[in-house]
């Protein structure tokens, strides 16, 4: 694993998807990520918590703030957010080259002193090789830059109002075209970062995500704007981020995201976390939306979703599980029955087009007008190196706990 903003390249293999996806994850690197997602909205009620106390900025604690502020009650929300670690939040590490959490460093204390002030400010590139060997669609190699800049500003530091956050990101891809990455035969991308900012934008740089996120009660938020849903649905408790861990978006995400989705939504959601235990997230989301493109038919068919996020520990190791429910009213092709009558010359095109490859021809095709589909994750801990009085305090601030963990899909 690579520190932040540094390039990762690897080697990717053909991949399929499954039904399940049962991965076990080691996280033993300081420089990565763990976040609670949706969950770290329960951070926010600090009630029955111990008090967080202002702190020196070089220690990335809490600052003093007049104003209640996201980045000291629920740090881990920034990272959530960037689908990264952040600068300025506890696990930033300042020193040499080599020592950086983050490449560029500290900017000369200036970075610093943004992070004081509630501006947080992220850059991170990833580069990834493929090479499909045999098989697939399409054999050869390809390589391609994902590059990703990301601004947090808080409300509540920043002097404005208390509990909010503006969130800013800009994506870019860089490198082989379309035709040339997507070719090893899977139904969803074998590396994650060909879906940003949108599976065909591969010589593009778009802003992809702006949002606020206020918090309107110690246990109730609002989250209005545009967001990438690759991000933000179907977390687990770690190992999604495709920077630092897993780069093949079967390990990320169930397939059936990109059924129901683009990779970014405009969406009006909200955040309930009645008890420490329990979050519960839902909204209405855009199905439409493109990242070169600012509301075009915007709500004109919608994504009704809500994931239910049970926060739990075993043996003092935690652990999540989440169900999640979709329904749209955006019409479908009925897999049951796709098409009409088809000549047997028409079938080879006809199975072309149910896997996503345009066809030469016109078929009537049967749609169905609604759909709807569940999803569950479920991620704990097997073995923490950490000492066990750190732990809630790592999963609050988004640092990684160094040990051993399982996580699952269906």
């Amino acid at each position: 694993m690579t520190p932040p903003n540094q390039s990762m390249k690897s080697r990717r293999n053909v991949n399929h998807p499954a039904p399940c996806i049962l991965a076990i994850s080691l996280l033993w690197s300081a420089s990565a990520i763990a976040t609670e997602n949706f969950a770290g909205f329960r951070h926010i009620d600090a009630s029955g918590e111990p008090p967080g106390t202002a702190q020196a900025a070089p220690d990335w604690g809490p600052v003093q703030t007049d104003k209640a502020s996201i980045a000291n009650l629920s740090p881990v929300l920034l990272p959530f957010f960037n689908n990264g670690p952040v600068f300025g939040l506890p696990g930033t590490v300042v020193g040499d080259f080599w020592q950086n959490t983050q490449v560029t460093g500290d900017w000369g204390g200036f970075r610093t002193s943004l992070a004081e002030h509630g501006i947080f400010f992220d850059l991170y590139s990833t580069s990834a090789y493929q090479d499909v060997a045999s098989g697939g669609l399409k054999t050869g190699s390809s390589f391609v830059e994902n590059i990703q800049l990301s601004i947090n500003i808080d409300t509540g530091r920043a002097g404005l109002w208390p509990g909010g956050v503006f969130h800013f990101t800009v994506d870019s891809r860089f490198g082989a075209s379309a035709k040339n990455t997507f070719t090893a035969g899977s139904s969803t991308p074998q590396n994650t970062g060909l879906a940003f900012p949108g599976p065909f934008f591969d010589r593009d740089i778009y802003p992809t995500e702006y949002f606020l996120v206020q918090a309107l009660t110690p246990k109730f938020s609002l989250l209005l704007g545009k967001l990438a849903i690759l991000d933000i649905a179907d977390q687990t408790l770690f190992g999604d981020s495709a920077k630092y861990y897993f780069a093949n978006l079967n390990f990320n995400k169930n397939p059936i995201a990109l059924t129901f989705y683009n990779t970014d939504t405009i969406a009006a959601a909200g955040v309930w976390t009645p008890t420490k235990w329990l979050t519960i997230a839902g909204g209405v989301f855009d199905p439409n939306t493109q990242a070169n493109n600012f509301a075009a038919h915007a709500f004109d068919t919608v994504n009704l979703y809500t994931g239910w996020i049970f926060s739990y520990t075993v043996g003092g190791l935690p652990g999540q599980f989440e169900p999640q429910y979709n329904w749209t009213n955006k019409p479908k092709i009925d897999l049951e029955s796709p098409f009409g009558s088809l000549s047997l010359a028409q079938i080879p095109s006809a199975v072309g087009l149910l896997l996503g490859n345009p066809a030469n021809e016109k078929f009537t095709i049967n749609h169905k007008r609604t759909t709807w589909g569940t999803i569950e994750n479920i991620s704990q801990y097997l073995y923490v190196r950490d000492d066990p009085a750190t732990i809630a305090a790592k999963l609050r601030s988004g640092q990684p706990l160094n040990g051993v963990g399982i996580f699952a899909r269906f």
